[in-house]
């Protein structure tokens, strides 16, 4: 029905989310689908230590500024819980950029 209207332009009133659209659609198609359930990044073993292993290594001792952000210590495991998108962008801009 908004097409019908005069002043109605659909590329002009067409709203884009960034937020969940980048973040949670890219960034968490990236991190979880290809990282996580590709078995990429892999959790420890009782006998050695795998690569989730190094990445929460790196979130302990990770400092940035309070305003930032932070990021679930167990991130890539059921106990991390799932991310938000907000989370997604600081994880995205500090340290999966380092890592």
């Amino acid at each position: 029905e908004f097409v019908r209207l005069d002043y109605f332009d659909i590329v002009r009133c067409t709203v884009i989310d960034p937020m969940h659209n980048l973040l949670l659609g890219v960034a968490k198609t990236q991190w979880y689908s290809v990282w996580i359930k590709g078995k990429v990044l892999r959790a420890d073993t009782s006998k050695q230590e795998r690569e989730l292993h190094f990445i929460h290594q790196i979130l302990e001792t990770f400092e940035c500024p309070s305003w930032t952000g932070h990021l679930p210590l167990r991130v890539g495991e059921p106990a991390g819980g799932s991310l938000t998108a907000d989370e997604y962008k600081f994880a995205v801009t500090a340290p999966w950029a380092i890592i």
